[in-house]
């Protein structure tokens, strides 16, 4: 399952996401994947995301030790 949703964080941060515009729980976001009426992701895939565009590149990114910080 991890890989998926690696694989989602990167579609979503190189905008090739689905971007399903939707509202949860009164806040409006984004669904990585369009998905049916029972939270299923319609292209089979298990894992999605929901997230809003103005924070993804918001807040700050602890730098991984050896490896660059991408997020400066």
């Amino acid at each position: 399952m991890f890989p998926e949703g690696i694989e989602l964080c990167d579609e979503i941060l190189a905008g090739t996401d689905d971007a399903v515009e939707t509202d949860y729980t009164g806040r409006p976001c984004i669904y990585a994947k369009k998905k049916g009426d029972h939270f299923n992701r319609l292209d089979g895939g298990v894992m999605n995301i929901a997230y809003s565009r103005e924070m993804i590149h918001k807040r700050p990114h602890p730098a991984i030790q050896g490896e660059p910080n991408l997020y400066k």
